[in-house]
């Protein structure tokens, strides 16, 4: 529990780390209370409906920060590529640069619990994932997140929140059931801005765009290559946020 972190060897050609059966690949139960970071790998778990990455605890002092990490939960009996309870404030929690990918009944990203904590995910990827991309469902008063600078496409539901979570710069495309949920809580259309939908209508929050064609959008969404298209709606259609300097690819941003 003292390590500070578990990383591959490459940047560029990530380490794979598969399991199958019903453990998780990586369990993080109690006793954990310093900076902790997750980068550089592939993780899978291609059969039973472990998760890929499951955190049952928090402490005050802890922070976890997955970087460049594909996590891919292709089993058909469902699970997450991570679940986790809130996480403190901080945010304590950080995803970054990281891809997402399941089956028929998965969920990307999935937290829970109840309390005043923070996430924040932002540059990743959350594709073909059945149930939902991510899943705020934590029963926290106040903000829980920030989900920035993300593409959700080909998931059952791309977002589901139950709780105020700050959206930008966020594209939804194929979504099989909706683009967003925000019913059973106090989840608000209003926390959403300069994103792009196929299937959400408007107007809610500010400078969105609705109705957008995949096909028109991403050079190959059936492929896996989200990257858009020179004439794509969505470029340049972002606004600038502070601390994000390099997209998914490691590209400069402003």
């Amino acid at each position: 529990k003292n390590i500070a972190g578990i990383r591959g060897d490459s940047a560029s050609s990530l380490r794979v780390w598969t399991a199958t059966g019903n453990p998780d690949n990586l369990n993080i139960s109690t006793g954990m209370s310093q900076a902790f970071e997750i980068r550089d790998l592939y993780i899978s778990h291609n059969s039973g409906n472990g998760h890929v990455v499951q955190l049952f605890a928090w402490s005050s002092t802890a922070t976890i920060r997955f970087y460049n990490v594909t996590l891919d939960h292709s089993s058909t009996s469902g699970g997450d590529g991570i679940n986790t309870p809130l996480p403190p404030a901080g945010p304590a929690l950080v995803i970054d640069r990281c891809r997402f990918l399941g089956g028929t009944s998965d969920r990307g990203f999935a937290l829970n619990g109840s309390g005043d904590g923070r996430a924040l995910v932002r540059n990743s990827l959350f594709r073909g994932l059945g149930a939902y991309g991510i899943e705020f469902s934590s029963a926290a008063a106040t903000n829980i997140g920030w989900v920035q600078n993300c593409t959700f496409a080909s998931c059952g539901t791309g977002l589901k929140v139950f709780q105020r979570v700050a959206v930008q710069n966020c594209a939804f495309a194929g979504s099989t059931s909706v683009d967003i949920d925000v019913s059973g809580g106090s989840g608000t259309t209003a926390d959403f801005s300069y994103s792009a939908f196929a299937q959400a209508t408007g107007p809610f929050g500010s400078n969105n765009i609705f109705g957008i064609v995949a096909g028109n959008e991403f050079n190959n969404l059936a492929g896996g290559d989200l990257s858009l298209k020179s004439s794509a709606q969505c470029r340049n259609a972002g606004t600038s946020i502070g601390g994000v300097v390099e997209d998914i690819t490691a590209t400069a941003r402003p």
